[in-house]
Parts: structure tokens; sequence; C-alpha cells
């Protein structure tokens, strides 16, 4: 058995919180320092994309929906050496 990914790490270490707000959208916004954008984490947030429903809006921008899948994206971002700023939304119909 190979290695878990830091996306499946954070996933079951997840798993083990209950999620207050599975309905809400949150929106993570990311900044890597010095522009470094390591395709580590982007590969890493694809895999939590298969995990949790989610998308990237912008190249430094995700929204997911639920508490627990917007932490996830927090930690992941944290995890690469980035800046990260977790908000949750309501959308305007």
């Amino acid at each position: 058995m190979g290695r878990k990914s830091r996306a499946q790490k954070i996933i079951e270490e997840q798993e083990n919180v209950e999620d207050r707000n599975p309905e809400a959208t949150y929106l993570v916004i990311y900044d890597f320092v010095e522009g470094n954008n390591p395709r580590q984490f982007y590969d890493n947030l694809h895999r939590l994309f298969n995990h949790y429903e989610g998308q990237l809006v912008q190249r430094s921008v995700v929204e997911v929906m639920g508490e627990n899948a917007g932490k996830a994206v927090q930690i992941l971002a944290e995890m690469y050496g980035a800046s990260v700023l977790r908000y949750r939304v309501m959308k305007e119909e």
C-alpha cells in the first residue's frame, strides 16, 4: 500500500469532526508567498474535490459546500505555506 496523500489525511481527520454547517457555502481565498504555486497543492486540491462538493472559482479562490470542506481546503493551503482566509457566504438567488 502506498503513502496517503495530504488530501487523504485531511479528509480522514475531518471525518471525525461534526460538520455544523453541511449545507453552507464557503469561499476559501489563499495566497502563496512570493508567487509560489506548488503543483502538488493543486493535485491535492482536486483530490479534495473528489470527496467534497467544490470548485476552483479563480486561481486563488475555492468555493465549497460545508464547513468541513472549507476547513479541509484551508488546512491544505496552509500546509503548502499559503496565507488563507475562509468565509461563510450566502448566495443570492
